[in-house]
């Protein structure tokens, strides 16, 4: 099921997604109701990576995606059955620690979501944690978020790792546009859970 242009400008205007017409964002939201889409229908787990320069609501949209499959499969444990979020700073603290348990939530939890990976020297310890992780999540949902570009990886990093990325039908959005707080007008991101429950009554009335 492919997503339709005008269902995913609906539902990123539900979840105060502003695309501005900018192809890389509407890319973004579609990719993101394509990856919710997939879980749904159980189809073979992948990977989704919203990566490029900050401000562009990468973080955002991934907290929507991870929040929304966890409220629609609540009660659906055989679907999904765990689910985690990590800032990747506070993952390499925890692995700096010897807390390497963590690796294994990584590795048993169906629905993983690791924010901003890559702010850290690539020193060697960087490097292989995070191809550890990669290792972890080889064919389960996850969803990857990064300042930097599949170039960027390669470079300092690691190509195997920027490679990853792409592999087993996953799916790489990059976006290098205008940070947002840089537009008028700004995005309203405050309140959003607010907005969004006034958006659904909405539409469950009937209203335009």
């Amino acid at each position: 099921m492919k997503v339709e242009q005008r269902i995913m400008r609906e539902w990123a205007r539900l979840v105060n997604f502003q695309t501005f017409d900018e192809p890389s964002l509407e890319s973004m939201a579609t990719e993101a109701m394509q990856f919710i889409a997939d879980v749904r229908m159980e189809k073979s787990p992948r990977w989704l990576s919203f990566l490029g320069g900050s401000g562009n609501g990468k973080t955002y949209l991934a907290d929507i995606i991870f929040k929304e499959i966890k409220d629609e499969l609540r009660d659906h444990r055989e679907l999904l059955n765990g689910t985690i979020r990590w800032e990747w700073i506070d993952l390499v603290k925890e692995l700096r620690s010897e807390n390497y348990w963590r690796m294994d939530d990584l590795r048993d939890m169906n629905l993983v979501l690791l924010d901003d990976f890559g702010t850290e020297n690539p020193t060697a310890f960087i490097k292989e944690k995070l191809y550890e992780v990669f290792s972890a999540r080889n064919r389960k949902w996850t969803i990857f978020t990064c300042n930097l570009s599949v170039k960027q990886i390669a470079a300092p990093f690691d190509v195997r790792i920027a490679s990853r990325l792409l592999r087993d039908g996953s799916v790489v959005v990059e976006s290098h546009c205008q940070d947002f707080h840089l537009r008028k007008p700004k995005p309203l991101f405050a309140d959003i859970e607010h907005q969004r429950e006034q958006r659904l009554e909405q539409l469950q009335k009937g209203q335009p």
